[in-house]
């Protein structure tokens, strides 16, 4: 009975946090009509919400190295677990996420994901990467800090799946730092996180997103970990595939799997 409270309290609460981003980010957002201002606005709002959001939800984060955070403009690349994994990053280092297509096309996320600022990217054609690329490089070069989750998914928390480089091209290109980020989770409800809270914590697989939303929002507490490791100079002898390779070992080495 007090899981279902939770629940149902969390979510009204998360419903006025996403009208507030909806509202402001979204709809007042378009009355800017520099399209790098609106950018810029929406990703100032998105981290003001996604503070909001760990409140509500209640998330507790300790955040390691932070002052090693580079300043924008810069790469962020990251393990993807959640969604929630947005959320910790927005909330300390405003950033322009990059997401798929497929995500844009979902009316209520899509909805979301663009009031954010979001960049979206066809993974579906490899066609179109070119043009994606030249994309990502021009938000970089406007000065903005940019999250690339490398997996291209999520995964369900037993290990750091292989990370696709295509778009890290684009940090080579733009000359940028690139910086790898690793998340962890930790705990729920103030013990050792289990392989019982895999599925509550974890938005993997075909799960919709309210099922495992309502799942994650029956939890009492999480805690998290995001560890900030450095910069790394992309460009000149530093090419896609050996950034690459140096970002997924950094933050493999620092990952803690889930009940493993």
């Amino acid at each position: 009975m007090l899981e279902l409270i939770r629940c149902l309290l969390k979510t009204l609460f998360m419903a006025f946090v996403v009208s507030f981003h909806l509202l402001v980010g979204g709809l007042f957002g378009l009355f800017i009509w520099n399209s790098r201002l609106r950018r810029l606005f929406r990703i100032q709002i998105t981290s003001l919400t996604g503070k909001m959001a760990l409140k509500v939800m209640g998330i507790k984060v300790s955040w390691q190295d932070r002052e090693r955070i580079p300043d924008p403009p810069c790469m962020l690349v990251s393990n993807h677990m959640s969604y929630t994994d947005v959320i910790l990053l927005c909330s300390v280092a405003p950033s322009v996420f990059i997401t798929s297509k497929e995500m844009g096309e979902n009316l209520f996320l899509g909805t979301v994901v663009r009031a954010a600022g979001c960049i979206f990217v066809e993974r579906r054609n490899p066609l179109e990467l070119k043009g994606e690329l030249l994309y990502i490089q021009n938000i970089l070069q406007q000065g903005f800090r940019v999250v690339l989750f490398a997996e291209a998914t999520t995964s369900d928390g037993r290990q750091i799946l292989p990370f696709k480089r295509a778009l890290l091209q684009a940090a080579c290109v733009a000359g940028v730092q690139v910086s790898p980020v690793c998340i962890n989770y930790l705990e729920v409800d103030g013990s050792e996180i289990q392989e019982e809270h895999r599925d509550a914590v974890c938005y993997h697989g075909e799960v919709g997103f309210l099922e495992h939303f309502f799942r994650f929002a029956g939890l009492k507490a999480l805690k998290a970990e995001v560890l900030f490791l450095g910069a790394i100079q992309a460009g000149g002898e530093i090419d896609s595939r050996s950034l690459t390779q140096r970002l997924y070992k950094q933050i493999q080495d620092k990952f803690i799997p889930i009940a493993p």
